[in-house]
């Protein structure tokens, strides 16, 4: 997996990740859902386009920072979802509780 993002700005942070997002990715990741859980960030948004891969340590990762931002009523945006990680966040229904763009 590899994770790029920009700086902050306007209180936006884009979070571009690609490859799988699995318990190999999960040590880099998890550090920064924490740095960007502690930050001044109000909207985060994570570009799956390139994803290929989404198991339960992704998903769960995804989660936790959720909960972090949506309990100081912050916003999380998932964009760019298709193929497997489509059918993971479908069954999983974590579009109903997650804003989530699909690609057609």
């Amino acid at each position: 997996m590899q994770l790029h993002y920009a700086p902050p700005c306007f209180q936006k942070q884009t979070i571009f990740l690609s490859g799988a997002l699995n318990a190999v990715a999960m040590a880099e990741l998890r550090n920064v859902f924490d740095i960007i859980a502690n930050s001044e960030v109000t909207d985060v948004t994570i570009d799956f386009t390139h994803v290929s891969r989404l198991d339960a340590s992704g998903v769960g990762a995804i989660v936790f920072l959720f909960k972090r931002l949506k309990n100081t009523q912050r916003t999380l945006k998932i964009t760019g979802v298709h193929g497997q990680p489509e059918a993971v966040i479908r069954l999983l229904r974590m579009e109903k509780a997650i804003n989530t763009q699909f690609l057609d």
